[in-house]
């Protein structure tokens, strides 16, 4: 009985029972039909029978038992033989072993990154059901541009009929005080439907009711809140928290695990508070901006639902005619909260399979040429009797114990890369599921390894299988007389480890270079020795522009008088990424219409912001202590609106107002004069990795008006940017003294530099390219150690042809040379197809690329160069080997 029967019978006993019946019934027929022959009676005939094979159920358990036996003591025995031909081959093994667990492990490890980023569902009740709001720009209809209002959720909630129910949210930075040192917390406020929407359920407490609408205000904490700053105590519900100088009561702790994200936001929310009636900030018209959560009833999807939403939106928005163009755009939660890291995830996973399929071909290639020097043990065993199956199903064996070694040395380097990962944290958050190595994360590893063990180890098998044995018997146990195009099949797997390199080095290529484009890209601003302080003032002890300002003057003073710093300035918001723009007058362009008016980012700044950001005045001025309120209001205009808007000519002199003229409110701005140009500064858009120069207006914050654009806030951001002389480190200690000594309740928390928060607005490219660039190179050295393998491994077949032509006159050079050419000519084969296959696969990678296009000629030049430069190296040992045969020698061993 075969091998592959005998496992069968394993996981088939009734049919396997069955058989043996049938068998033993038969045998005692012949048996009873030979006694009735003899002259026995048939009662006589059937008992003889009987006695002389046993009892039929105890032979039948008997024969079942020794068929297992036999077929675990096979598999044990070929499992023992593999382990020995491991340890006798040990340079074998140890390539193959640490070539295949570098593949199986990265894969690994990537998927579980990939499982708990994009595969697991939110930590939520039904997550498939979440659906998030948008509006879209008409050009990019499915990318978010902007928040819905919440007069739009208010009609949304009350018109729709594709959701269960409706939520909304949005952050809101808060400052606790009166408990210990001031601190600032990730806050959200949210209507009372929101945790209602989302499906989750208090941990301790209880969550918002319609009650707390008219309430006393009322907050829920996270429970990573309660438990570092209130240590688990629960005499916290029911107390009072001081927040943005407003007390609210905790009524509720949300439950371990909770995640409530939106748009990429990398921080869970630390305090919630409720949306009450009679908020200023949410009356019935409120364009107040707030993501709006849905749950789709059952048996909806976001595809039907998108229509009715759409509408309810052209609807809505036909009572405002200021309202921009735009579109709905669902999305679910889900796919919300990867859309920044899904196309960096997405494109390691991609190179992390090449990476595993590159390693499993160079192993299979390793295996065929070991295959190739124990092709005479396989031709003994096959005289004596081996047949081709039982061969097969060794090597079959072998395989799997060389796959399984390298999968649990694999898990190791997995476990070990997410523990890296997770320390590491290279996207600045991690998602809402824990990065592990789980239960279902170790079952596709495991298929994995036997997957590869079968489908890469059953060619070798195979080839080996069908050996001729007797023109192995007839060679010698060099292998000097072996048959050209013996090593065509190990050719061929070395050839697709080469273009499965070429294409990840050409991906690799183009990412690299998208990040040193925007590496080098001059931004319009140094961020060298530039630190950056963020403050949130309270609207209850800073209720007025006259306090902010005073506030800003006394701070800026201090923190110039620290050792080291060179310059600071102030501004009420800094734009690294773009930010909007609000339409601009210019007076003497009055044919300009209210829809074809110049656009630009109104920036409020203080004296000395220029000179701390290092952008450089181009012609005019700068903002002086002496532009106060009751002198001309001023501007400061940046090179791209000059060129856009003023034709080329001097714009210093002229006069523009702030605001769409359709707007009542526009008319009390004042007109503003144009006192110098400052270079453009550059800046991005979300989820893009283009740095672009946009049109820029500065006004002096001490003539702004500036406590209105806060109005619908608690407090007013303020960023003072410090400039320190060169190797000067700014300690938060000083900082932090520096600011408690203007206002001890205002909470300080780590001062960034500029140039980390530029680094992080280029993170996803540059994790893209490093990570990419990493495996591109362990896939060029796995495809030289497929080349020196194949160049070694031919070596030796031609080992006596060599001799002979080295005896006949060929010196070292031109034998040099015919092994060198093998290795080029497999390469240049290799570079072709993997080229090919580049511009193909490069062809998703578009959105990806900046400063550089996908078919980039120095990158295919380039990656090609290298390939040959390592597969000329990979082939030289082996050349030089074969140039130093010594032709007797290789005679005398025939």
């Amino acid at each position: 009985m075969s091998i592959f029967r005998r496992i069968s019978n394993l996981f088939s006993r009734g049919n396997l029972e069955r058989e043996i019946q049938d068998e033993l019934r038969s045998h005692l027929d012949m048996r009873t039909e030979e006694n009735i022959s003899a002259g026995m009676t048939l009662e006589q005939a059937r008992r003889d029978a009987l006695l002389r094979f046993g009892n039929p159920a105890v032979m039948q358990e008997k024969i079942v038992a020794e068929d297992a036996a036999l077929t675990l003591e096979s598999f044990f025995a070929d499992v023992r033989y593999a382990l020995r031909q491991l340890l006798r081959n040990r340079g074998f093994a140890a390539v193959a072993i640490l070539t295949l667990s570098l593949g199986i492990g990265a894969t690994t490890g990537i998927f579980s990154i990939l499982n708990a980023w994009i595969i697991q569902p939110l930590p939520l009740k039904n997550p498939q059901q979440l659906v998030i709001f948008w509006r879209a720009a008409a050009d990019v209809p499915n990318e978010p541009a902007y928040y819905f209002s919440w007069r739009d959720y208010l009609y949304f909630r009350e018109r729709s009929h594709s959701f269960q129910s409706l939520g909304a949210s949005f952050e809101r930075g808060y400052t606790l005080t009166g408990s210990g040192e001031p601190a600032s917390l990730h806050g959200g406020i949210a209507s009372n439907s929101l945790f209602n929407t989302l499906g989750v359920t208090a941990f301790r407490g209880r969550l918002f009711l319609d009650d707390d609408n008219t309430g006393p205000p009322v907050a829920v904490i996270s429970y990573a809140l309660w438990t570092q700053r209130f240590h688990q105590s629960m005499s916290v519900l029911g107390e009072s928290l001081t927040l943005n100088e407003k007390p609210f009561k905790v009524v509720g702790i949300l439950p371990p695990g909770f995640s409530y994200r939106v748009l990429d936001q990398p921080h869970d929310i630390d305090v919630w508070t409720l949306i009450q009636a009679g908020d200023p900030q949410y009356k019935q018209d409120s364009v107040t901006a707030v993501a709006i959560i849905g749950r789709l009833n059952q048996g909806v999807t976001i595809a039907q639902a998108k229509p009715e939403i759409a509408l309810l939106q052209a609807e809505n928005d036909r009572h405002y005619p200021d309202i921009p163009k735009s579109t709905a755009y669902l999305s679910s939660l889900q796919q919300d909260n990867t859309r920044e890291v899904r196309a960096s995830l997405l494109v390691l996973g991609g190179a992390v399979g090449l990476l595993l399929l590159i390693a499993c071909t160079n192993t299979a290639s390793l295996i065929v040429g070991r295959n190739i020097q124990r092709e005479k043990e396989f031709a003994i065993r096959a005289a004596l009797g081996s047949s081709a199956r039982r061969l097969l199903i060794q090597l079959l064996v072998e395989n799997l114990v060389l796959y399984g070694i390298s999968g649990a040395l694999g898990l190791l380097i997995a476990f070990a890369s997410v523990r890296g990962f997770v320390a590491w944290n290279p996207f600045g958050s991690l998602p809402a599921q824990p990065i592990t190595v789980s239960l279902p994360v170790l079952a596709v590893a495991a298929l994995l390894t036997v997957a590869s063990g079968l489908i890469f180890g059953a060619y070798p098998a195979f080839r080996a299988s069908r050996l001729n044995v007797n023109q192995a018997l007839r060679s010698s146990s060099s292998g000097a007389s072996a048959a050209t195009g013996k090593l065509r099949s190990r050719n061929i797997i070395v050839l697709t480890q080469i273009a499965l390199s070429v294409i990840l080095l050409i991906g690799a290529s183009l990412l690299l270079t998208t990040f040193l484009r925007l590496n080098s890209q001059p931004l319009g601003f140094n961020p060298a020795d530039t630190h950056v302080i963020n403050l949130a003032l309270p609207h209850k002890r800073y209720s007025s522009d006259t306090q902010l300002t005073q506030f800003a003057d006394r701070l800026s003073e201090r923190l110039r008088a620290l050792p080291g710093v060179d310059s600071v300035g102030m501004s009420y918001f800094l734009r690294l990424s773009d930010a909007g723009t609000d339409p601009f007058q210019i007076e003497s362009r009055a044919d300009l219409t209210a829809e074809h008016l110049p656009q630009a980012t109104p920036i409020t700044v203080g004296p000395g912001y220029f000179q701390a950001m290092g952008i450089a005045t181009v012609a005019g001025r700068d903002f002086a202590d002496s532009d106060v309120q009751a002198t001309r209001p001023v501007a400061v205009i940046n090179e791209e609106a000059v060129q856009r808007y003023f034709a080329g000519k001097n714009p210093i002199g002229e006069h523009i107002r702030i605001g769409d003229p359709k707007d009542p409110e526009t008319q009390k701005n004042p007109w503003l004069e144009v006192v110098g140009i400052v270079a453009s500064t550059k800046s991005t858009r979300y989820n893009q990795i283009a740095w672009e120069s946009r049109p820029e207006v500065y006004t002096d914050y001490q003539q702004q008006q500036i406590h209105q654009y806060f109005a619908n806030s608690d407090y007013t951001t303020m960023f003072f940017v410090v400039r320190t002389q060169p190797g000067v480190a700014l300690g938060d200690a000083a900082i932090q003294k520096t600011i408690w000594s203007q206002d001890p309740n205002l909470p300080v928390g780590a001062v960034k530099s500029l140039g980390e928060m530029v680094a992080g607005l280029q993170t996803q490219p540059r994790i893209r390219a490093r990570l990419l660039t990493v495996f591109a190179g362990l896939t060029l050295l796995l495809a030289a150690i497929g080349i020196y393998g194949v160049m070694a491994q031919s070596v030796a077949q031609r080992y006596r042809e060599i001799g002979i032509r080295m005896a006949l006159g060929a010196d070292r050079q031109s034998v040099l040379a015919l092994v060198l050419k093998q290795g080029i000519t497999l390469t240049l084969a290799g570079v072709v197809l993997g080229t090919v296959l580049g511009l193909i696969a490069v062809r998703f990678m578009k959105t990806l690329l900046y400063g550089v296009t996908s078919t980039n000629p120095a990158t295919y030049v380039g990656v090609a160069a290298v390939v040959c430069l390592v597969a000329l190296v990979a082939s030289f040992l082996p050349a030089r080997r074969a140039a130093s045969i010594n032709p007797v020698r290789s005679l005398r061993t025939e």
